[in-house]
C-alpha cells in the first residue's frame, strides 16, 4: 500500500514539476495570487489589531478566523469531499477563490487569465478590511484639542 501511495506521490509531484518549468507564465500567475492572499490576510490582521484591546485579544481573535476560514476555504479537506450547502458557504470565503487559483496554476497548468477572477475577491475583501480598519481606527480615536486643558 505505502509503495502504490509513494509513486502516486512522486508521479503527481514530477508532473507539476513539469508543467511549471513548460509553461513559462505560471510564475507570474503564482506570483499574483499570492501577492492578492497576502493582501488579503494582511488586512485581515490590521483589523485585529485595530479592534483588539490586548494582545490575548488579538491572539484569540487571530486563532478563531484561522480556525474558521481555514476549514470553509478547503484547506483541511477538500471541497470536493464536503455537501453542497458547505461549498455553498465555502464559495463566499476568500479562502476557497485563493486555493482555485493556485490549482488552476499548479494542476491545471493556466495562467494569469485563469488566476484574475479567482485574485479578485481575496484582493476586494482586502480593501474591504482595510478601510474598516481606518474607520475602527478613527472611531478609536481619543479626542485631543490642542490648547485646551
Amino acid at each position: 500500500m505505502y509503495p502504490v501511495a509513494a509513486a502516486v506521490i512522486i508521479n503527481d509531484v514530477r508532473r507539476c514539476t513539469t508543467r511549471l518549468i513548460q509553461a513559462p507564465h505560471t510564475p507570474l500567475a503564482t506570483l499574483l495570487v499570492t501577492i492578492c492572499a497576502s493582501a488579503f490576510v494582511a488586512a485581515i490582521g490590521l483589523l485585529i489589531g485595530v479592534a483588539s484591546r490586548s494582545e490575548e485579544q488579538a491572539t484569540a481573535f487571530s486563532l478563531i478566523l484561522m480556525f474558521v476560514l481555514a476549514g470553509l476555504g478547503g484547506a483541511w479537506v477538500p471541497l470536493q469531499f464536503t455537501g453542497t450547502a458547505f461549498q455553498r458557504v465555502a464559495r463566499a470565503t476568500p479562502g476557497t477563490w485563493v486555493i482555485d487559483a493556485y490549482e488552476n496554476v499548479v494542476q491545471r497548468g493556466l495562467g494569469v487569465r485563469s488566476v484574475l477572477l479567482s485574485s479578485s475577491l481575496p484582493i476586494a475583501s482586502a480593501a474591504g478590511l482595510v478601510l474598516l480598519a481606518i474607520l475602527r481606527s478613527a472611531d478609536s480615536q481619543p479626542d485631543i484639542r490642542l490648547g485646551s486643558r
